[in-house]
């Protein structure tokens, strides 16, 4: 199954040959596409060039929009943020509780650049605008929360080339890895491996080291000590599960 917002990549999700697609509108929370095409457009339109089952998302919150979307072609429906603030959830009560307060026009779709994401109108929301009319740079952009989050940094050389980093920082959880990445033509050589089993090691005296992982490399990290809690869940539309180190 494979997330798109256009008829175009729902045609090459088919030919890539998915059981299914999640057709997802500029309605929906966090990452979106950049065609801007609302779901109840969207859906319609992938009906008709294809035949394996489609799962609707963006902007379905109750049974009167799930039945609409139904009506409109979808086999079924994904929903993100109706849930994103029940007990069951791993956000933070501060966020949960902004999106229970949300009201029309309290979000906005933006860093378009990149990943279009709908961010609530927040602190770092207003620090994106503010960038934005400084005319920034891609590069700029990536790195707006650098200096905004108190984070140890991690950088991995291979040949003296930098290649990889990663970094961590507390939470009420514990202490979250992250930001792992490894140049393309640098992998294969161990060098994440590595940089995982080094934080591992410089943390050694905490109690509680987790992270969360993409689907797909789930079986990496378990190969190194992390074992799965909790249920799976969504991060940019990619589907990961939290991920606690096991001493």
């Amino acid at each position: 199954m494979h997330v798109v917002s256009s008829v175009k990549f729902a045609l090459k999700a088919k030919e890539a040959g998915v059981d299914a697609i999640v057709a997802e509108g500029f309605e929906a929370g966090g990452h979106n596409g950049r065609d801007e095409t609302t779901t109840f457009t969207l859906i319609p339109m992938v009906k008709e060039k294809i035949t394996i089952p489609i799962i609707a998302a963006g902007g379905i919150a109750n049974g009167k929009s799930m039945l609409s979307v139904m009506i409109l072609g979808a086999d079924g429906v994904q929903v993100g943020s109706r849930f994103v603030a029940t007990p069951e959830a791993s956000s933070h009560q501060n966020f949960k509780d902004l999106v229970v307060k949300a009201k029309e026009g309290d979000t906005q779709l933006t860093l378009k650049e990149l990943a279009p994401v709908r961010m609530l109108k927040n602190k770092f929301f207003n620090q994106v605008i503010e960038l934005y009319s400084k005319n920034p740079s891609k590069e700029d952009l990536i790195e707006l929360d650098d200096d905004k989050i108190d984070a140890t940094y991690f950088l991995a050389n291979l040949s003296g080339n930098p290649v990889g980093t990663a970094r961590y920082r507390k939470t009420d959880f514990g202490i979250k890895l992250e930001r792992f990445a490894v140049l393309e033509n640098a992998r294969n050589f161990g060098v994440g491996k590595a940089l995982v089993l080094f934080i591992i090691n410089y943390l050694k005296n905490e109690k509680m080291i987790y992270l969360n992982a993409q689907k797909s490399v789930i079986g990496f990290y378990e190969k190194l000590g992390f074992g799965p809690i909790g249920d799976q869940f969504y991060e940019a539309s990619i589907p990961h599960k939290k991920l606690i180190y096991k001493k």
